[in-house]
């Protein structure tokens, strides 16, 4: 029923009601939600966005762009989407969060930290944002710190399948240091004899 909503009443929302944002959002949403996250996704954001300028919506159709661009791996296309957002709504949680994502996929752990902690500032119930806090907080060895983030992550939403594989990467990392600190030791005792 819905690839039907796509393929026959979708692309045809904008034209039967020219200038209407919401059309423009539909259309997009129903690319996204079936996969085809292609051009069609993307202008049709940008054209709602166009339409919406600097206010608060804007800046959720900037985010929006930017999760069409995610969704095409074109990341730098992304951060810039976001960073549009953030100059509307500087404060947007959702632009911040999702501006730190981009971040830590280019392993800027310092800059997706700030982007994170700005994100939960405005709103501490994000789970997939502590979440991804975790793994930014990997990068530079802040293992504690890092599995606080993720077991707060699962507090808030249990299942959470990015959180649970961040305590698994931690639990790694545990067991390899534990055996490197094993043969490290062995080594100074053979050393020794």
């Amino acid at each position: 029923m819905f690839g039907a909503l796509q393929t026959d009443v979708a692309p045809t929302l904008p034209a039967l009601a020219p200038g209407n944002i919401t059309a423009h959002i539909l259309t997009a949403q129903c690319s996204i939600a079936l996969g085809r996250a292609e051009y069609a996704a993307t202008a049709d954001f940008t054209r709602a966005a166009r339409k919406t300028a600097k206010t608060a919506e804007g800046s959720r159709q900037r985010t929006s762009i930017g999760w069409a661009q995610m969704c095409l791996n074109a990341h730098d296309a992304a951060g810039r989407s976001f960073e549009r957002a953030l100059s509307i709504d500087s404060v947007s949680t959702l632009a911040l969060g999702d501006l730190g994502t981009v971040h830590l996929y280019h392993k800027r752990y310092t800059q997706a930290l700030s982007c994170f902690q700005s994100a939960l500032r405005g709103a501490q119930q994000q789970p997939k944002v502590h979440a991804r806090r975790g793994f930014a907080l990997l990068g530079p060895n802040h293992l504690s710190e890092a599995r606080f983030a993720f077991e707060t992550a699962l507090s808030l939403a249990p299942g959470l399948a990015l959180a649970a594989d961040g305590l698994q990467k931690l639990d790694q990392i545990a067991i390899g240091t534990a055996i490197e600190v094993h043969l490290q030791d062995r080594r100074t005792a053979d050393m020794k004899v």
